[in-house]
């Protein structure tokens, strides 16, 4: 590990413990892959009841937002 290596690292660290900034980049991360699937019109796959399901990405509400 380089110097350098190990700056972005602890850069990387102390950016992930702002947790709300991190949640909001998260949540907004969902709702971009939730549109762009809805408007390609592929489902979006979801963990649901200890299983792997695939559903409707346009019946999602996140899919009725515009990007922007």
């Amino acid at each position: 590990m380089t110097p350098q290596d190990n700056h972005q690292h602890e850069e990387i660290s102390d950016k992930l413990q702002d947790t709300v900034r991190v949640t909001a980049a998260l949540k907004q991360a969902a709702r971009q892959a939730i549109l762009s699937h809805a408007q390609a019109g592929v489902p979006i796959v979801v963990w649901r009841n200890q299983q792997v399901v695939s559903e409707d990405a346009q019946a999602r509400p996140s899919a009725n937002l515009k990007s922007g």
